[in-house]
């Protein structure tokens, strides 16, 4: 895992434009420089690597990006020289790294066919689920909350980061 992102790295800031470099910054905000060598314990620490279950095994990472080439045109230059040949995807992590990267899988939600899930509306579903208990907490235990993880405050209550994929 760790020279396959050490290569990555590489080829996202050749793949860059000339006038917008990339910069990748650790999950912790650290940079990262690819030429600088990193123990497989401080990696994971750093990337907050997690491997996911599932029908096929994935490892996931997390790492910021600042560049001014869009990440739609970095993907776009390397999916079928690099991306693709490794397996490898690329996607915006809703929320930040404040909880690592966590992936659970749902498995085979009520009304919905698992091979053509309807995303938009499942992450309306949970995100009304969240609403709705938000709304029965405590006025006290929701200005704990809104102090230890403002991130989630929104004008209606909480807004909780879920993200749901094909599997």
């Amino acid at each position: 895992v760790v020279a396959i992102f050490y290569d990555l790295v590489r080829r996202m800031k050749a793949a860059a434009d000339d006038d917008a470099p990339v910069a990748v910054l650790t999950a912790t905000d650290k940079i990262f420089h690819e030429n600088l060598v990193m123990t497989s314990e401080a990696f994971q620490k750093e990337f907050q690597v997690v491997e996911s279950g599932g029908k096929a095994s994935k490892v996931l990472l997390g790492f910021k990006i600042h560049t001014l080439t869009k990440l739609s045109e970095l993907k776009r230059r390397l999916m079928h020289t690099y991306l693709i040949p490794r397996n490898l995807f690329l996607r915006l992590h809703p929320g930040g790294f404040t909880n690592g990267v966590k992936t659970f899988n749902y498995g085979f939600l009520m009304d919905n066919h698992p091979d053509h899930p309807d995303k938009s509306m499942l992450h309306n579903r949970f995100q009304k689920i969240f609403r709705d208990s938000w709304k029965k907490v405590d006025k006290n235990d929701q200005k704990k909350w809104k102090q230890e993880l403002p991130e989630v405050e929104s004008y209606d209550g909480i807004n909780v980061p879920v993200n749901f994929m094909k599997e």
